[in-house]
């Protein structure tokens, strides 16, 4: 079977309620066969699974699972009721197999609590996400499941009837986020989706939001997901109800950009793609038309497809950690759209900045931006120096070796960027070294860099420090920062 078709009947097994353990170990079996030849969009990651019962059969469903989600998982399951000398033996199984990702699920009554906690800070220290799962959480929720029969059978506690809803809902979310294969962006159709009945088939009082998805779909923006329509529709009269409706929850300011005409809907998604600036491996659409959905999937295979009522259980959207700039995603790409109408009907880019009234502030990091700033090293590529990438550890330890880091936050009058630059600088005696100079994606094409290192400069002046170097390690991405230094005045050495 082809790694497209496979990964289809994976789809269209997950997408059933009634997917059994069976179908999975033989989707499993088939998984096996291929170790390479996966879509680059595929995130890779390395799961291991720890636990005082038995969990035989749970790892190979939740591969399957992650296939649904474009997620590649390596898994390893650890020796029964051994997760202690697991995290404590350099020489373990598990740390041979090296995870990122560990599920610690123990009954607590035959374990030290004060242990676990130790252990699991253990695992963290080593720069390993942990998700710690007590069997209290389990029985609550899969009450039906736990200590049947199973128990006398090798301790099997949560029966495998439960792994494929196990599986989904308690654990693929970690995984999700700790791969980068988290969802950015939502887009919804309107028809039957975002409310109920059809516009153009309907009077104004016939229409009914859909109130709890929509709710649903608000607090993901207030996440920081960004949203976008995708509709067949009329635009004025599709507008009409996102604007004035009484019972509408969502309103046009809560969507970045808004595709509502007669094209074809994978055409528009490509279109979304690109003014957003954002991969389509970042990308959810929901529609309850299943010939929409199947469109846009077969044409976009990355693209993760939903029908409506499946969104509120979906976990492609978690995240591990949220920073205040996260939250304000979704805001900041509506904001961003104003902006480029803005652009679009000035005649050049000094009218545009001049008329955006963008205002910078640099402050050296504190405890309150840290996780931000590392976040930004993490992830940023096209504006980046050297994309050394640094944890907020790593940031702290360097800061304490007298290193200055600053913070750079960015505000016109459509909104706030957030934190959006960072410079760190390595003094030595005499002469700072930039080690990191870098921008997010979402300023770039506004100038700010200038003012940002003529901010630094400013500083090294007045600590009357005599020579500034800085390093550029080119990669395939940072090309946009190729001619940062020679034109702000470094003589190029090498």
């Amino acid at each position: 079977m082809l790694f497209n078709q496979l990964q289809r009947t994976i789809l269209d097994l997950v997408a059933k309620d009634d997917g059994s353990v069976a179908d999975h170990l033989s989707l499993f079996r088939q998984l096996e066969v291929y170790t390479n030849g996966f879509p680059n969009y595929f995130r890779k990651i390395k799961v291991a699974f720890l636990s005082n019962f038995t969990l035989l059969g749970l790892p190979e469903v939740f591969r399957v699972r992650a296939m649904a989600h474009n997620v590649w998982a390596e898994t390893y399951l650890g020796p029964y009721n051994q997760y202690a000398q697991e995290i404590l033996s350099p020489d373990s199984g598990l740390h041979k197999f090296q995870p990122q990702l560990v599920y610690l699920l123990v009954d607590s009554m035959s374990a030290d609590e004060n242990q676990i906690n130790e252990l699991v800070g253990i695992l963290q220290n080593q720069g390993i996400a942990v998700k710690l799962i007590r069997d209290s959480a389990i029985k609550e929720k899969f009450r039906d499941y736990w200590y049947t029969k199973y128990k006398e059978l090798g301790d099997l506690r949560l029966a495998p009837e439960a792994f494929p809803r196990f599986a989904e809902e308690e654990l693929m979310g970690e995984a999700i986020a700790a791969s980068g294969a988290t969802k950015k962006c939502l887009v919804v159709d309107l028809d039957n989706t975002l409310w109920q009945g059809i516009v153009g088939e309907s009077d104004y009082g016939e229409i009914k939001p859909e109130h709890n998805l929509q709710r649903h779909i608000l607090e993901l923006y207030k996440q920081g997901v960004v949203l976008a329509v995708n509709s067949r529709n009329n635009y004025d009269d599709a507008m009409s109800i996102i604007n004035k409706h009484p019972d509408m929850v969502l309103r046009p300011d809560h969507f970045a950009v808004l595709k509502i005409n007669w094209r074809d809907k994978a055409d528009n998604m490509a279109e979304l793609a690109q003014e957003l600036n954002l991969g389509l491996d970042s990308f959810v659409f929901i529609d309850d038309d299943p010939f929409q959905r199947s469109s846009v999937k077969n044409r976009f295979p990355e693209v993760a497809v939903l029908p409506p009522e499946k969104l509120e259980s979906y976990s492609g959207f978690s995240s591990l950690t949220l920073t205040e700039e996260d939250k304000k995603r979704g805001r900041m790409y509506a904001d961003e759209n104003k902006r480029k109408e803005l652009q679009s009907s000035l005649s050049g880019v000094e009218d545009f900045l001049k008329e955006l009234d963008l205002r910078i502030k640099i402050t050296p990091v504190n405890s309150a931006n840290l996780a931000r700033v590392s976040q930004l090293t993490q992830k940023t590529n096209q504006f980046n120096l050297t994309t050394r990438r640094y944890s907020e550890e790593e940031i702290k330890n360097l800061m304490a070796d007298g290193w200055k880091v600053w913070a750079m936050q960015a505000e016109d009058k459509f909104g706030d960027y957030g934190i959006v630059g960072v410079g760190m600088v390595e003094p030595k005696s005499n002469v700072w070294r930039v080690d990191n100079f870098l921008l997010s994606c979402r300023i770039l094409g506004r100038e700010v860099e200038r003012v940002f290192l003529g901010q630094i400069m400013a500083q090294a002046r007045s600590a009357g420090v005599a020579k500034i170097s800085a390093e550029f390690i080119p990669t395939a991405k940072n090309q946009p920062c190729r001619s940062f230094c020679p034109d702000s005045g470094f003589n190029l050495t090498g």
